[in-house]
C-alpha cells in the first residue's frame, strides 16, 4: 500500500533549503503581516498544508496524492539541475533553450501552486457563484453552489497548463546576480511573486495576464525577473546584471517579496529584516 502524503508543501523543501546558511538547518523567519521576527524555521515545518492539494483543501482524497506525485517529479528535476543552472547564470553562460523552458516550468508551477493564486481563483469563482444565485432557473441550489466553490482543484490544475510556460519563454528575462553574502535575496511562502508593473497599473486592458511581471529568487545569489517584451527585439531576450554594487536593487527585490508573499518571508540571515523593522519600510499589498 502506497503511503499517503498528508503534509503537502506549497513551496518545495528542495527550494527552501537553498536559502539556508551552509551547515545550518533553519531559516530566519519574518512575519510580514505583523512586521516582526519569528523563531527560525526548518524547511520541513513551513510552507505546507494538510492535504493542501485535495479537491477540498484539508480533506483527504486521491487527487491530492496524484498532484503530490506529479509535483514530486518536477521537484526531482529541480533538485538534480538547479545547482548547475545557478552556476551557469552566475558565470553569465547563456542559458540553453531546454533549460530556459525547464526553469519556466518551475516558475509556473511554483506560482500556480501558491496560496495567493488559489485565494484569487476562489475569490473569482465566488463572485460568479453570487451572480448565478440571481437566476431563478439555476440548475443547482444555493447550498450546492456554495459546496462547489470550495473545491480548490481549479487553481492547482493551472500548474499543469503548458500555455503559461510557453508565454514565459517568450518574455524578457533579467538575471540579477548578487555576490553580497551578507545581503542575500530572500524568499517567502510564495516562491514566485507575480505583479502588475507600475506602468500598466492604471489601464485595465494592460492588467491582462500577459503584462504581469514574475519575480523568482532562484537562490540568495540569483534573481530572475520576467517581464512583458515591449518590442520585437525584447522577445526572448536575456540580460545579466551584477547588483552587488547596487544594494538598492536587492532591497527593491526583497521588498517585493515582503509585500507580495502570503504571510512569511525567509532568509539566510536577519540583516534585511532588521533594517525593515527599524525603518518601518513595509506596505503590504
Amino acid at each position: 500500500m502506497t503511503q499517503k502524503t498528508k503534509n503537502q508543501h506549497i513551496v518545495p523543501q528542495v527550494h527552501l533549503r537553498k536559502f539556508r546558511i551552509p551547515n545550518s538547518t533553519k531559516l530566519e523567519c519574518f512575519n510580514a503581516e505583523a512586521v516582526r521576527m519569528e523563531n527560525p524555521q526548518s524547511p520541513k515545518s513551513i510552507c505546507s498544508g494538510y492535504f493542501h492539494y485535495a479537491m477540498e483543501s484539508g480533506i483527504e482524497d486521491e487527487y491530492s496524492q496524484m498532484v503530490e506525485s506529479t509535483f514530486g517529479n518536477l521537484e526531482s528535476w529541480y533538485g538534480d539541475n538547479i545547482e548547475r543552472i545557478e552556476q551557469d547564470l552566475v558565470k553569465r553562460i547563456t542559458i540553453s533553450d531546454q533549460d530556459r523552458y525547464a526553469v519556466s516550468w518551475v516558475i509556473a508551477n511554483f506560482y500556480f501552486r501558491g496560496q495567493k493564486f488559489r485565494d484569487e481563483t476562489l475569490g473569482a469563482i465566488k463572485e460568479v457563484i453570487q451572480w448565478m444565485k440571481g437566476f431563478k432557473e439555476q440548475e443547482y441550489s444555493d447550498d450546492e453552489l456554495e459546496h462547489y466553490v470550495n473545491k480548490t482543484a481549479y487553481a492547482t490544475n493551472r500548474a499543469f497548463d503548458k500555455g503559461f510556460v510557453d508565454t514565459l519563454t517568450h518574455k524578457r528575462w533579467r538575471i540579477m546576480i548578487n555576490s553580497l553574502y551578507n545581503y542575500p535575496f530572500i524568499t517567502g511562502d510564495e516562491a514566485v511573486i507575480d505583479y502588475v508593473p507600475d506602468w500598466a497599473n492604471n489601464t485595465k486592458v494592460l492588467k491582462a495576464f500577459l503584462v504581469r511581471t514574475q519575480l523568482f529568487h532562484l537562490s540568495p545569489r540569483v534573481a530572475i525577473e520576467i517581464s512583458f517584451p515591449s518590442g520585437e527585439t525584447a522577445h526572448g531576450k536575456v540580460t545579466y546584471e551584477d547588483v552587488a554594487e547596487k544594494p538598492e536593487e536587492i532591497t527593491k527585490n526583497n521588498l517585493m517579496y515582503v509585500n507580495h508573499t502570503y504571510k512569511y518571508a525567509y532568509s539566510p540571515n536577519r540583516l534585511f529584516f532588521d533594517e525593515l523593522i527599524k525603518n518601518e519600510g513595509i506596505k503590504r499589498r
